[in-house]
């Protein structure tokens, strides 16, 4: 695989190739102002050429680490993310104090700005940020405490699990896609049968706010509409920053969309004239958010969103080898053409099918599996995944297998 974890980096603003970097991964850290949509499966450096465009621009001249903001999907990418371009900064390129390296998530960023400005979304206090259990658990506790007269094609079912996880879905959606009461409107026209479900959201929406509790797509919503709608707000933020990254951009919602649209600013000229930039890096193939409301083919609308931009295919994958990607190719080509997967394959990666008598078999054959990888290998166990489809029938018979053999584990779950 090539070598990405350079230390000799050049701080001279032209285009001199970096050592360790192939001409599509350089065009993305030498990017100079406005927008850049860099696009790239699996392997191909992306979010490694965000960390090292972080990096060189926080040592340009007029910039600084806390100038510029990256955006991450999750904790863990986070506290990785931050932790490596700390060490680069410090330890590396000499620099002998950090105020801040701005690497958040968008909930975190929504977070920040929601419980700064409380007081502008009408809160009475700053509000408090149920988790999921939570915010199921306060549906299910307001359901039940609905009259029945006003569920009248539901009313009982009002006590089920099952409709409550329905109708915390159904919340949840909507505020990630961003329905306004227009569109609502529509929607009980289209469906009667929504009626009874969107009339609970609203009064739903009401209680949070007057209790000061914020649920994950609220807090989205509301720290977009903080920056839309408060003029020192959004100067504050484009102020404070002048570059904006954002990797696995394949995962956003239609509410973090607009929120980067806010962030970034609408004018893509004026980025052009003022320093500023916007590279967004992703793989349009293999988005896992779905569920939650991710929506990929908004990168076919970039143009359309923000603007004129460069636009970078990142065609070399370091991570796959070339029969994986290969495979991997021809599986999602059924999806339809597109330009931004790897073509080149330099990497290791390889894949085997095994098949099993039984669930028992198969549980049995991959604890010994990772086992031989320890002890052969010197795979380290941390370093080592086991992805289930069905975790309620599946987990059980792994984990005795797993305890057979003397395999370490943990159990991930989702945020």
């Amino acid at each position: 695989m090539k070598d990405l974890s350079r230390k000799d980096l050049s701080r001279e603003e032209d285009s001199t190739p970096t050592m360790g970097f192939d001409p599509d991964q350089q065009q993305v850290v030498d990017h100079r102002n406005g927008r850049l949509l860099a696009l790239g499966g699996p392997g191909t450096g992306k979010s490694t050429v965000l960390e090292e465009r972080f990096v060189r621009l926080a040592l340009s001249d007029g910039c600084a680490p806390d100038r510029v903001l990256f955006l991450v999907t999750n904790r863990g990418q986070k506290i990785v993310a931050q932790d490596r371009i700390t060490r680069r900064l410090l330890f590396d390129e000499g620099i002998e104090a950090l105020i801040e390296v701005p690497v958040y998530t968008w909930h975190g960023l929504a977070h920040h700005l929601v419980s700064r400005h409380y007081e502008r979304l009408e809160y009475p206090e700053p509000p408090v940020l149920l988790t999921s259990p939570e915010q199921w658990g306060d549906v299910r506790d307001a359901l039940a405490s609905e009259s029945d007269v006003n569920w009248p094609h539901y009313k009982s079912m009002l006590r089920s699990e099952s409709f409550v996880d329905e109708v915390v879905d159904f919340c949840i959606r909507a505020e990630q896609r961003v329905l306004q009461e227009a569109e609502l409107r529509r929607l009980t026209e289209a469906r009667p049968e929504y009626t009874e479900i969107i009339r609970f959201y609203r009064r739903h929406r009401n209680r949070l706010r007057v209790g000061a509790r914020i649920d994950y797509p609220t807090l989205l919503e509301d720290a977009t509409s903080l920056i839309a709608d408060h003029d020192d707000v959004r100067a504050g933020l484009h102020g404070r920053f002048t570059h904006i990254l954002v990797d696995d951009a394949q995962e956003l919602a239609r509410v973090q969309q607009r929120l980067l649209l806010f962030l970034a600013g609408a004018d893509a000229g004026a980025s052009e004239v003022d320093g500023r930039s916007l590279v967004v890096a992703a793989d349009p193939d293999s988005s896992i958010e779905a569920f939650r409301g991710a929506e990929p083919e908004w990168l076919g609308r970039f143009e359309a969103d923000f603007g004129a931009h460069q636009k970078v295919s990142l065609g070399t994958s370091y991570r796959l080898g070339a029969e994986l990607g290969g495979r991997a190719n021809q599986f999602i080509e059924r999806t339809g053409e597109a330009g931004h997967r790897p073509q080149s394959f330099a990497g290791a990666a390889g894949v085997e099918a095994w098949s099993f008598a039984g669930l028992a078999a198969e549980a049995d054959g991959v604890a010994r599996a990772l086992r031989l990888a320890h002890l052969k290998d010197g795979v380290a166990y941390e370093d080592m995944a086991v992805l289930m489809t069905s975790p309620a029938s599946m987990l059980p018979p792994l984990e005795r297998a797993l305890g057979a053999v003397e395999v370490p584990y943990s159990i991930s779950v989702p945020d």
